[in-house]
């Protein structure tokens, strides 16, 4: 005869066994979402450093050169526009 606490308690060990792959699975998503947002700060930062060291070059400038706001220019990031959602459905 089957021990009515055994197989509760197997039962029990199933839904834990369950639960905790899913757990893996949702922190293996974010563990992503992560390293994809780190990824985007450091090119930031180089982005920024960049320019910073850009604008150190030409702090003590003596001379203005056509080249120096073509420079500037090349470093300014634009985001793309955020369409508003139609809320008429077209």
């Amino acid at each position: 005869m089957i021990d009515a606490a055994a197989i509760g308690g197997y039962c029990h060990t199933i839904k834990l066994s369950r639960d905790y792959e899913q757990e893996q699975e949702q922190l293996k998503t974010v563990v992503e979402v992560i390293g994809r947002k780190v990824n985007q700060q450091e090119q930031k930062k180089t982005h920024v450093r960049k320019f910073m060291s850009m604008v150190k070059k030409h702090t003590d400038m003596t001379q203005f050169h056509t080249t120096i706001p073509c420079e500037f220019a090349e470093q300014i990031r634009v985001p793309k526009p955020i369409r508003p959602t139609n809320s008429r459905g077209g």
